[in-house]
């Protein structure tokens, strides 16, 4: 009798079992979830800064290439920034499209097709002595030369562009008083060995609610002696001395 009145209570066989891995089964697998998801926003971003290092690298390779392109032709030579497109190539005076020509045909003071560097140099500069003559004293940048000015038939100095995500900032110059933002800025290479001082802004393009303050970005100085280029991580000011020209930085 005393054994009947009590009521035995028996869970579900396996029922408590089921609960328990079907929870831990949920916590896997949102950890999984979660682990995958933070994967991805980390290698987004490693690919954005390697191709925001890529195309500063590029850039400074650029630059220098082209300094010792005038140098060699003692030719005036430009290189154009394009920040509505994102693109960039260098541009060279008719002339010195001309010796190239020349050097490449033999037609120039031989008829063997050898020519001598110290004539292509000392008619390269007697051209530039010419220019120079007929110039502003205060256009020491060629701002009013600008139909002297070509695209360069050379495949390293052709159109380029910055990696998809990855975009210009801002250009500064020295015949400038304030950042470009928009449109094409110029920098002037010159034959005696001198590029005209310059910052260069490139970052990631913001995505989403990320601001253009938090985009990762880089900035590079141009060195005006050398052409070389230093390169700061972030979205440097500009120096108080920039505009001293004289100054190899």
């Amino acid at each position: 009798m005393l054994a009947d009145s009590f009521t035995t209570i028996r869970a579900p066989k396996g029922g408590i079992h089921r609960r328990g891995v079907t929870l831990i089964e949920m916590i896997v697998v949102l950890a999984i979830v979660a682990a995958v998801l933070a994967s991805a926003v980390v290698s987004m971003s490693v690919i954005g800064s390697t191709n925001l290092g890529g195309d500063a690298s590029r850039l400074a390779t650029t630059f220098e290439f082209v300094y010792g392109r005038a140098a060699l032709n003692g030719i005036r030579y430009r290189l154009v920034i394009d920040l509505d497109t994102n693109e960039y190539w260098a541009e060279c005076t008719p002339d010195d499209v001309a010796i190239a020509d020349q050097m490449s045909t033999g037609s120039l003071g031989n008829d063997t097709g050898q020519v001598a560097d110290s004539e292509l140099e000392r008619g390269a500069r007697d051209r530039f002595q010419r220019y120079d003559d007929d110039e502003d004293e205060g256009d020491i940048f060629n701002l009013n030369l600008n139909q002297m000015f070509d695209d360069c038939s050379e495949p390293l100095l052709e159109r380029r562009s910055l990696r998809n995500g990855i975009e210009f900032a801002q250009v500064m110059t020295t015949h400038q008083t304030e950042p470009y933002l928009a449109g094409q800025a110029t920098v002037a290479f010159f034959p005696n060995g001198f590029v005209e001082p310059t910052i260069i802004w490139i970052r990631q393009t913001p995505e989403g609610d990320e601001s253009e303050e938090d985009a990762p970005a880089m900035t590079l100085f141009v060195k005006p002696m050398t052409g070389s280029i230093r390169i700061e991580r972030g979205m440097s000011e500009v120096p108080r001395d920039f505009h001293d020209v004289e100054e190899d930085r």
